[in-house]
C-alpha cells in the first residue's frame, strides 16, 4: 500500500470514529498530495510525498511557535498535534552522533599501532 492510499484509508477510519481534527489534517494532506499530481501530471513519487510531509509539519510547527508566542497555547497545542498526524506517515530518521568524534577519529591519519597521532 502506497503512502497515498494509507492516507486515504486512514481518512475514511477516522470519519467513521468522528476523530474530526484527525480528519480535516489528513485531507488537507491528500489534497496538496493531489494538487502535487495536477501540477506535475504525474504521480507523487517517494521523495515529493516525504517533501510535502515535511513542509506540513514545518508549517505546524512554525505556527504553534508564532501561537505560543501570541499567548494561544491551545492553539499550538491544535497544531502541534496536526504535526504529529503528519508525522505518522514518514519514516523514522536514523538518530545522528551526538558529537562528530567518531567520524573525526576514523579520519584522523593512524600510527602502525593504531594509535591517532
Amino acid at each position: 500500500m502506497n503512502p497515498q492510499e494509507r492516507i486515504e484509508s486512514d481518512v475514511k477510519e477516522a470519519l467513521r470514529s468522528g476523530e474530526k481534527e484527525k480528519l480535516s489534517t489528513l485531507r488537507l494532506f491528500l489534497s496538496e498530495i493531489k494538487n502535487e499530481c495536477i501540477r506535475s501530471r504525474e504521480e507523487v513519487d517517494e521523495k515529493t510525498f516525504l517533501r510535502l510531509g515535511r513542509k506540513g509539519i514545518k508549517q505546524r510547527k512554525d505556527s504553534a511557535e508564532q501561537y505560543r508566542e501570541g499567548s494561544r497555547a491551545e492553539l499550538a497545542e491544535a497544531e502541534e498535534q496536526e504535526a504529529e498526524y503528519l508525522l505518522a506517515y514518514l519514516p523514522a530518521r536514523p538518530a545522528k552522533p551526538s558529537s562528530g568524534l567518531l567520524s573525526r577519529d576514523l579520519l584522523r591519519p593512524k600510527d602502525y599501532r593504531g594509535r591517532v597521532q
